[in-house]
């Protein structure tokens, strides 16, 4: 299961970005929970790494809806965050969405 390779690679991308415009600074944070948390599950249970159709199939759409939801979060101008900071926030939302996906699909 490589599904969270091309998270990652948007991760570092954003990452690159947020230096330049503060409002990727959530998207950031949503994809590298959710990628740090699904690697270390992929690592320990000794799943491959490489698998291309997977990086292909389960790793666009998990991009696709963590970047989506942080769009329509952030057109709508609404804050991510209820009781928790929002860091952790977006770290919850990155992690779920990327569970979701990566155990339906």
């Amino acid at each position: 299961m490589a599904c969270f390779i091309v998270p990652l690679a948007e991760a570092v991308a954003v990452s690159l970005l947020k230096k330049k415009c503060d409002k990727f600074k959530s998207l950031s944070q949503m994809l590298w929970a959710g990628d740090i948390v699904l690697g270390i599950e992929h690592i320990v249970r000794g799943e491959s790494l490489w698998d291309l159709s997977e990086m292909a199939y389960r790793g666009v759409l998990m991009s696709v809806a963590v970047t989506s939801l942080w769009a329509l979060l952030t057109l709508a101008n609404k804050p991510t965050r209820l009781f928790l900071s929002n860091a952790i926030a977006n770290a919850v939302m990155g992690i779920v969405l990327m569970y979701s996906i990566d155990f339906i699909v």
